[in-house]
């Protein structure tokens, strides 16, 4: 439990940083997914196209004891401009 939330938590801030998708009118095939995930894997994605040039900074408590743990948003902030690397999306 305690090695999915972080995941989640780092999914949710990377879905809900996606465009807006265009409705399509014909399927997508298999194949452009795994083009869509050689793309991110290369680090060639393209900043100004998903993201916007700010932090998102999300402050949360974690308790718990030997038995159950919990997960609570406490703040979720604007932070500035983005300062990281524009290129290398990937650490």
């Amino acid at each position: 439990m305690k090695k999915i939330l972080p995941l989640f938590f780092a999914l949710a801030i990377i879905f809900a940083c996606n465009p807006v998708q265009k409705e399509q009118t014909t399927e997508k095939h298999a194949s452009g997914v795994i083009q869509q995930i050689d793309i991110v894997n290369n680090g060639n994605v393209n900043f100004d196209y998903y993201f916007k040039n700010k932090t998102m900074r999300l402050d949360y408590f974690h308790t718990g004891n030997s038995e159950t743990e919990h997960f609570a948003t406490d703040k979720i902030l604007s932070d500035g401009e983005w300062y990281g690397s524009r290129k290398l999306l990937i650490d």
